[in-house]
């Protein structure tokens, strides 16, 4: 029998467990001491103990090879029969070791053995959250099973349906655990690659192929105290549970079941949120890289915290590089993968992060074309060398405003039953037949009309064919940089990101504005701030914000008119909800909100003539309210970005504009819009300065 006990700065405890092991009743032990450079007394007290044993004792010096490393080097060491770690702060009680053997002698096919034990919480623990978790809710893990018995098979427990439940670890720490040496060498000892959960992983692949007694005494114990490695690696987030989860899913060693059981609960805890996506996305095999990239693509940002749109952009980079550099090395492993990715990645909450998305759009592009080629499209053609003299526009769905256009439509959908403009050619249901029939055209140009990068659809793999001798993308918003790979859409042809254009509002006479004011009760604000905003823009950032300008400037209100229904929305939550619990942060009046959806507004002028400042959106700009706002002599609070599509505003004014009177961040935004609304002579010297600016060639 080997008693193993690795250290590493332990004085502190290390006496007890040494006195807890010299007063075991069992007599055919040896000792394995293994030491990893420790810097403190530890050393001494282990010279000592081994001097004054009665049993066999060696002592190992090692420099710092790493817990879990000085734990697999005791079992290789390791020369009894059982194998029986105790940690330096922990005990052990006298008869531990001679009941746990006692139980491992009925069957050779015990390969580990465990009994109950007792927690033992040091007085400076007593503030650490996660030692008051363990306390809490640790103490009789043994309980966690559904039917535990003194002997059964490991895979009896493995299928037990509490597995999963907290805690994993229902078996205990190695303090608690004896383990048969030829077993744990079968199965391979501890894995280096775990920091947390490296003893239950042990645990469970001995399940898998053994069997394992319990023994209903509580008989040793595990101290809770700042100095243990839990706190350590909590403190450095390295609770390993995703990556333990993925070692189970793919060991072959567990059933099919448990592997599938431990897939999905790593697939649930996987999110935008990762610290270091290069480790991270390199753990992942290729066989799973398919229903990671589903589960991940299906979590678009939903609004709720800061930072979202940063974190799903960031991570979309990632993935986007590592993957296409997988495809370029060897392609068929991971024909899937792009498959899913081809199908379902959307670009849509990146437009949020002010970042270029160049290299980002390239690799999307490329990882199509890899997609479409594996499933047998032939993305060139040879296009006639005879002009026809044809320009053909596609369209994928009905837009909010159809255009008036002299060429031919093409589409998938059948023509409006008020559609009078001009010829409209419906195509085919599939891609193969729209491909095929627009080829057949012989179009000296064709013209995409719509997104084919905020979400997947047909322009997105029509695009990357031959199918005209020219081609282009219209749509309104700039996402390229450092080309113009997308021409825009005449204004208002689309709602998708620059809300639609309202037809001109005439002018109200102030009576009416007086009367509606009143009805709203507001007749006393001081400063009505109006914005247009589509329920998808609407992130928390923005509505901080904006909250906070209100907060700010005494009896203010926001009147936001949204573009688009919740229900029109991709989120299609409530807006009105998500803004009332940003004003409820706030601790602003629902007084000071004042929230109309587009019907009510669209063809109301009373609205638009309420507003004082009109607070432009960011990152993505709204260039055209921006200019609506300027006509009811609304002064504008301008944001100028770091790309295109947080510029457009500004870049709208075809003269200058001075630089007080555009903010570069979230913070010169909230002091810009405070003091338009405080300082009455600067709100009407910028108004000026920008209606100048809206002229061509404004004077000297």
């Amino acid at each position: 029998m080997t008693v193993c006990l690795p250290t590493y700065n332990g004085e502190a405890f290390l006496a007890e467990a040494l006195a807890s092991l010299s007063q075991q009743t069992y007599p055919n032990l040896e000792i394995l001491l293994s030491d990893d450079g420790s810097e403190d007394a530890t050393l001494d007290m282990l010279e000592e103990f081994r001097a004054n044993s009665p049993h066999p004792c060696r002592l190992y010096r090692h420099s710092q090879l790493g817990m879990v490393q000085n734990w697999n080097f005791c079992i290789e060491k390791a020369r009894g029969v059982y194998l029986k770690f105790l940690f330096q702060d922990d005990r052990l009680d006298p008869d531990c070791i001679r009941q746990l053997v006692n139980l491992g002698e009925t069957d050779r096919d015990l390969a580990l053995i465990f009994c109950v034990r007792r927690l033992d919480i040091s007085p400076q623990a007593q503030d650490i959250p996660i030692l008051q978790i363990l306390w809490q809710h640790c103490q009789e893990i043994h309980r966690g099973w559904s039917q535990l018995q003194s002997r059964q098979r490991g895979v009896s427990l493995l299928a037990d349906g509490r597995l999963w439940e907290f805690p994993l670890n229902k078996i205990g720490e190695p303090t608690a655990v004896l383990l048969r040496t030829s077993a744990v060498k079968q199965v391979g000892g501890f894995d280096t690659d775990l920091s947390q959960l490296v003893d239950v992983e042990l645990w469970w692949r001995l399940l898998a192929r053994f069997s394992v007694g319990f023994v209903d005494q509580p008989l040793a114990v595990f101290r809770l105290h700042p100095g243990q490695q839990t706190v350590k690696n909590a403190a450095e987030g390295r609770f390993d549970e995703r990556r333990f989860l993925l070692k189970i899913a793919q060991n072959p060693i567990f059933a099919e079941e448990i592997r599938q059981q431990a897939r999905w609960h790593w697939l649930q805890q996987e999110d935008w949120q990762c610290q270091d996506w290069r480790s991270h996305l390199q753990e992942i095999p290729p066989s799973l890289w398919p229903d990671w990239l589903q589960q991940m693509l299906s979590q678009t940002p939903q609004w709720c915290d800061r930072g979202e749109a940063r974190a799903y952009t960031q991570g979309l980079m990632a993935i986007s590089d590592y993957l296409l550099a997988r495809i370029q090395e060897q392609p068929q492993p991971w024909r899937d993968a792009a498959r899913v990715y081809s199908l379902q990645v959307s670009l849509s909450a990146t437009y949020y992060n002010d970042v270029p998305l160049d290299n980002l759009l390239q690799q999307r592009r490329q990882i199509l074309q890899f997609f479409l080629q594996s499933q047998g499209y032939c993305l060139d053609w040879q296009v006639s060398p005879q002009n026809s003299g044809k320009t053909g526009v596609y369209l994928e769905t009905y837009l909010s405003q159809m255009p008036k256009s002299h060429h031919p439509i093409y589409s998938p959908k059948p023509p409006p039953q008020s559609w009078t403009a001009g010829d409209w050619i419906q195509l085919p249901g599939d891609l193969r037949g729209q491909i095929q029939r627009l080829r057949e055209e012989n179009l000296d140009e064709l013209q995409f009309w719509g997104d084919s990068v905020g979400e997947i659809g047909a322009i997105a793999f029509l695009e990357l064919h031959q199918l005209a001798g020219s081609q282009r993308t219209f749509w309104d918003l700039p996402l390229w940089e450092t080309e113009d790979k997308t021409a825009f859409l005449p204004t208002g042809l689309t709602h998708s990101i620059y809300h639609s254009t309202t037809p001109h509002l005439g002018q109200v006479p102030e009576g009416e504005i007086l009367d509606l004011k009143g009805r709203l009760d507001i007749a006393s604000a001081r400063v009505i701030f109006v914005t247009v905003v589509s329920p998808d823009d609407l992130t928390v950032e923005l509505r901080e914000t904006w909250a906070g300008i209100i907060q700010s400037c005494p009896q203010s209100v926001l009147l936001l008119l949204l573009s688009q229904t919740d229900e029109q929305s991709k989120l299609g939550i409530s807006s009105r909800d998500r803004l009332s619990e940003t004003w409820a942060n706030f601790e602003l009046s629902r007084q000071q909100l004042i929230l109309v959806k587009p019907g009510d507004w669209q063809q109301q002028p009373l609205w638009w003539e309420m507003g004082d400042i009109y607070l432009d959106s960011f990152p993505i700009n709204s260039p055209q309210f921006v200019q609506m706002a300027l006509n009811k002599n609304q002064v504008p609070v301008l944001y100028y970005g770091k790309t295109r599509r947080s510029q457009t505003s500004v870049k709208h004014f075809p003269g200058p504009i001075p630089p007080e009177s555009i903010a570069q961040q979230e913070s010169e935004y909230r002091q810009l819009a405070q003091k338009l609304a405080t300082d009455l002579e600067f709100r009407q010297e910028t108004l000026n300065k920008l209606q100048l600016a809206r002229v061509s060639d404004p004077p000297s």
